[in-house]
C-alpha cells in the first residue's frame, strides 16, 4: 500500500489541533465540487474555549517557493493576506453586522521546512 502525503501545510492544520489563542480544529470545511476561490487557502471550523466556533482561513505559502519568481510571488500573497487582514478589522471596528469578521489571526509553525501558515 503506497500512502501519498500531502505537502501543503494548510491541509495539514488538523494535524495540530491547538492553535494559539485558545483555538481549536474541530473540523476540516470540505470544498465543493466546482467551487471557485480558495485556490491557496483550506477552510477549518474551529472553537475556542468557551464553545464559540468560526471559520479559520489557513493560507499556504508552500507553492510561492516553487515559482520561477517566489519572491514577487511571495510578495503578492503578504500583500493580499495584509490588505484583507486590515478590510476585516475596519468591518469589525464599526461593527459591522452583516459582514464577516475577524475575531483572532495568528501564524502556525508547519513543518521541519519552517514553513510558516499565516491566519486570518
Amino acid at each position: 500500500m503506497q500512502t501519498t502525503l500531502n505537502s501543503n501545510p494548510a491541509e495539514r492544520l488538523a494535524e495540530k489541533p491547538q492553535l494559539g489563542g485558545g483555538w481549536t480544529v474541530v473540523s476540516k470545511v470540505p470544498r465543493l465540487p466546482g467551487a471557485t476561490g480558495g485556490n491557496f487557502s483550506v477552510g477549518y471550523v474551529v472553537e475556542n474555549g468557551r464553545g464559540r466556533q468560526a471559520f479559520l482561513k489557513a493560507l499556504d505559502y508552500s507553492h510561492a517557493f516553487k515559482q520561477p519568481n517566489p519572491t514577487e510571488v511571495i510578495n503578492i500573497l503578504t500583500s493580499s493576506y495584509v490588505y484583507e487582514k486590515s478590510l476585516l478589522n475596519q468591518c469589525r471596528d464599526r461593527r459591522l453586522s452583516r459582514v464577516n469578521v475577524s475575531i483572532d489571526d495568528g501564524e502556525v509553525p508547519a513543518g521541519e521546512l519552517h514553513e510558516t501558515l499565516t491566519v486570518p
